[in-house]
C-alpha cells in the first residue's frame, strides 16, 4: 500500500477588511519569528496577479564558468546592465577581474568541484537577493535579444509551466538526431539545425510551450518556488546527467511537463544561440574521466527514480493534454 501526503492546497479568505502598512511590518516580524516552524515563506506566496507584476529587480541570473575565459568574456557581456543580481560562479580557475562584466558578482570555487555544485551556488546566492524569477546559464551560452527573460517569465505565468530549459543547445533536439553516441560527431557531418519538437502547445493567451524529446541544460529557467522546494542539484553527479535528475525531479514535483517532452518556450532560436564550436570544446565532454561519470551518473539516477535516463517510460500523446491542463489550473 502506497500512501500520499500533499501539502498543495488552495485556500481562499474572504475578508472586507484592508490592509495597512502597520499590519504589513507585523506580518514579516511573524515570519521571522516562526521562520523555522512555518512550511511557506508568506513572503513568496503570492497571487497570480501579484506574480504578473513583477518588476526587474525581481530576476536573477547566475552563470557558471570552468576553464573558459575567452567565453565568459563573450557570454556574460551580453547579460544586460540592468540586471541588478547577476552573479558568476567560477569552478576553480581564477580569471583576471577584467574578464568579467562590471555588473556581475563573482564567487569563486576555490577548486573545482562540478557544473551541477557551481549551478548551486549560483541558486543559493539568487534565493538569498530574494529573486523571484531565477535563471541559470552556463558559458557558452549566447543571449541574442534581451527580451528573453521576460519572454520566458511571462510563459511561465501564463502557462503553469514553472522550469523551463532551452532546448536547441547543441544538436540533441534537431532534425537528424537519434540517440546519444557520437553525436557531436555526427552533427558536424549532417549539419543538425533545424529545430525538431514533439508538440508545440498553442495558448489563447499567445504564450507557446514547445517540447522537446531530451533534456538539455545549458538555459535554465525557474519560478522560485521550485527551488524553494527542489534546492540544488544533487552532488553525486559530476558533470553528467545532473541537469536531467533536477528537472525530472520538477516534473515529479508538479512543475513541469513529464520526461521526454521536456518544456521550452517556443520560438526559443530567436533568442539564444551557442558560441560557435563550444559543443566540440566543451571543457568537461567526452574524456575519460567524463566517460566514467556518465556511468556513475547513470546508475545513481537509475537508483533514485527506477530507470536509466534512457530508460524512463515515454508519456502517451493523448495524457499530455491533461498534464498540460492541471500546470495551467495551478498557475
Amino acid at each position: 500500500m502506497k500512501i500520499g501526503v500533499t501539502t498543495r492546497f488552495d485556500l481562499l479568505h474572504k475578508s472586507v477588511g484592508e490592509t495597512n502598512d502597520q499590519w504589513d511590518e507585523n506580518r514579516k516580524q511573524f515570519e521571522e519569528k516562526f521562520k523555522d516552524v512555518l512550511p511557506l515563506k508568506m513572503t513568496h506566496n503570492k497571487s497570480q496577479t501579484e506574480k504578473l507584476n513583477y518588476t526587474k529587480d525581481d530576476i536573477g541570473i547566475g552563470m557558471v564558468t570552468y576553464k573558459a575565459e575567452d567565453r565568459i568574456k563573450e557570454s556574460g557581456s551580453k547579460i544586460p546592465g540592468w540586471v541588478k543580481h547577476f552573479v558568476i560562479v567560477n569552478d576553480g580557475t581564477p580569471y583576471d577581474e577584467s574578464s568579467y562584466p562590471e555588473h556581475a558578482h563573482v564567487i569563486q570555487h576555490e577548486e573545482n568541484k562540478s557544473v551541477g555544485q557551481a549551478k548551486t551556488t549560483a541558486i543559493n546566492y539568487l534565493l538569498e537577493q530574494d529573486c523571484d524569477h531565477i535563471f541559470i546559464i552556463e558559458d557558452d551560452i549566447l543571449i541574442q535579444d534581451e527580451a528573453v527573460f521576460d519572454k520566458y517569465i511571462q510563459t511561465s505565468l501564463n502557462t503553469g509551466v514553472k522550469h523551463l530549459n532551452f532546448a536547441l543547445h547543441g544538436p540533441a533536439n534537431k532534425k537528424g538526431a537519434k540517440g546519444f553516441e557520437n553525436l557531436d560527431e555526427r552533427a558536424q557531418q549532417e549539419n543538425l539545425t533545424e529545430p525538431n519538437p514533439r508538440q508545440v502547445i498553442k495558448y489563447p493567451n499567445g504564450f507557446n510551450i514547445a517540447m522537446y524529446p531530451n533534456s538539455v541544460g545549458a538555459f535554465s529557467y525557474y519560478q522560485r518556488e521550485v527551488l524553494d522546494d527542489l534546492g540544488g542539484f544533487d552532488e553525486v553527479y559530476k558533470n553528467a546527467w545532473e541537469h536531467v535528475d533536477h528537472t525530472m525531479q520538477a516534473f515529479k514535483k508538479g512543475y513541469t511537463t513529464p520526461y521526454w517532452w521536456f518544456a521550452d518556450i517556443d520560438e526559443s532560436w530567436k533568442y539564444l544561440n551557442d558560441i560557435d564550436n563550444s559543443i566540440e570544446n566543451s571543457t568537461i565532454g567526452h574524456t575519460p574521466e567524463w566517460q566514467e561519470n556518465y556511468r556513475k551518473g547513470y546508475l545513481h539516477f537509475k537508483k533514485k527514480h527506477g530507470f536509466g535516463p534512457t530508460e524512463v517510460p515515454d508519456t502517451k500523446p493523448e495524457h499530455i493534454q491533461g498534464m498540460l491542463n492541471h500546470l495551467f489550473q495551478n498557475k
